[in-house]
């Protein structure tokens, strides 16, 4: 059957034939359209006569001719009736759609391919095959699809048009000022790595107890606040109802009239106290999203995120945290080079979804038999995975933990002792051991544990 023979409304099986006719027209109306659409193979197309035609026009095209009715049926070796054809589509063409119907056509090409594969395993299935043999298989068929459907070639370009296109970019900056990434409210994100920036893989890494848990979830409420687009928070590590409380606490705490989280059930909240979060809880954010999956792994995260990304933009996302997380089968490897595995997969999501993905991780305990406590990168657990695949990584680090359980045995040093705790008992220092294209350093940020509220500390001058 060709495309002369077939109605433009025939139900088709896994493919759409008028955006197939639709996309050669324009693409024969307005050749500049080649370069744009140059993903679209000629074996995408479900009509034999179109796939032909496209495949003559993307050659002449790639050539430097003009290709048109004429010189496409020439180039096929057609006659009048095929040259009408075309004609007619020309006449009918509509390129400002042409990005459009050429995502439905390689849509429906991958379709087709999905089935074919679910029919080999269906038959294979029948036939008494090994199954562990056909998982594998199907695995790595699916895996040979999802690479193949990945954007790539509208990511080539020559380095002088990339060098070009920075330059502008650099123009524009110096007039409206650099693009930033989603602000949070804090400056060890919005100062020390100019925001949570698109395709960044961030770690927020330390001890327990060190408050890792609390400034992503107040990056995360102070983000989603400041923007519109989806922040999205996976709590593995935590229950929907404790974040749910935290969030609830730290909002009283911000009113000026703070309820500490660990005060909210029903014994202890009077009926003032049950109204006035209950007012507060209209203002929380719709598009902070939460998701307490208890099994999360980096193929959950990543189905999740780009399902999400269908509705709109993610500004972020954030993960508590990386050691819990479901891992994939080791094969023989060892633990960094599964971590590894994990890192880069969060790190390539952040690029595909077009967000910044803030990780939580773990460090190793050797940090508690030194002197000075303060973490470093080489603490991270599987650190060289992590730190390579890391833009940036922050240590929040909170002394008053390690004062507290230093108490000094002699009196004559305990009212000193008392003082320094007294003194460093809100302090969170965030220290950046790495930034990609920035600087490390140390930001203090308040920490009120008990409403899981944290905010800039004052600087010289304020």
């Amino acid at each position: 059957m060709t495309v002369a023979t077939l109605p433009m409304s025939a139900p088709t099986p896994l493919a759409n034939i008028d955006a197939e006719l639709s996309l050669v027209g324009s693409l024969l109306y307005e050749n500049k359209l080649g370069e744009q659409l140059a993903y679209v193979s000629a074996e995408y197309f479900y009509d034999g006569f179109l796939s032909r035609v496209w495949e003559a026009s993307m050659d002449l095209i790639s050539r430097g001719d003009v290709a048109d009715p004429v010189s496409v049926v020439e180039a096929l070796g057609e006659g009048g009736e095929e040259r009408g054809i075309l004609a007619r589509l020309v006449a009918d063409a509509t390129p400002g759609s042409a990005k459009t119907h050429a995502d439905i056509v390689v849509n429906a090409a991958r379709l087709r391919q999905v089935a074919g594969i679910a029919d080999d395993l269906r038959q294979a299935a029948r036939s008494g095959a090994d199954a562990f043999n056909l998982i594998a298989n199907a695995e790595r068929d699916f895996a040979r699809l999802v690479q193949e459907a990945a954007p790539a070639s509208t990511n080539l370009i020559d380095a002088r048009s990339s060098v070009h296109m920075t330059l502008d970019e650099i123009d524009r900056e110096a007039v409206q000022g650099r693009a930033r990434g989603a602000m949070t409210g804090l400056r060890c994100f919005d100062r020390r790595l100019r925001g949570l920036r698109p395709g960044w893989l961030v770690v927020v890494a330390g001890r327990p107890s060190m408050g890792k848990t609390a400034l992503a979830r107040a990056a995360a409420f102070g983000c989603a606040q400041r923007t519109k687009h989806q922040v999205v928070f996976f709590a593995l590590e935590m229950a929907r109802r404790e974040l749910d409380e935290r969030t609830l606490s730290q909002m009283s705490h911000m009113a000026g009239d703070g309820i500490a989280y660990k005060d909210m059930n029903g014994d202890t909240l009077d009926a003032s106290d049950r109204a006035r979060l209950r007012d507060l809880a209209h203002k929380v954010p719709t598009n902070f999203i939460i998701d307490d999956s208890p099994i999360l792994s980096v193929d959950y995260v990543r189905r999740r995120v780009l399902a999400l990304k269908q509705r709109g933009p993610v500004a972020a996302v954030f993960i508590d945290y990386l050691q819990i997380m479901d891992r994939p089968d080791a094969k023989g490897r060892n633990e960094a080079s599964v971590i590894g595995e994990m890192t880069k997969g969060l790190k390539q999501l952040a690029r595909e979804a077009e967000t910044c993905v803030v990780l939580l991780s773990q460090i190793n305990r050797g940090v508690e038999s030194r002197d000075d406590k303060r973490p470093q990168l080489s603490d991270l657990r599987e650190s060289g995975a992590i730190e390579q695949d890391a833009n940036a990584v922050l240590f929040p680090y909170r002394e008053v933990y390690y004062l507290e359980r230093s108490e000094p045995t002699e009196r004559g040093k305990r009212a000193a002792w008392e003082e320094q705790c007294a003194l460093m008992h809100r302090r969170m220092d965030v220290l950046a051991a790495k930034v990609r294209q920035g600087s490390v350093g140390k930001d203090e940020q308040v920490y009120y544990a008990e409403y899981d509220h944290i905010e800039d500390a004052p600087e010289d001058g304020q």
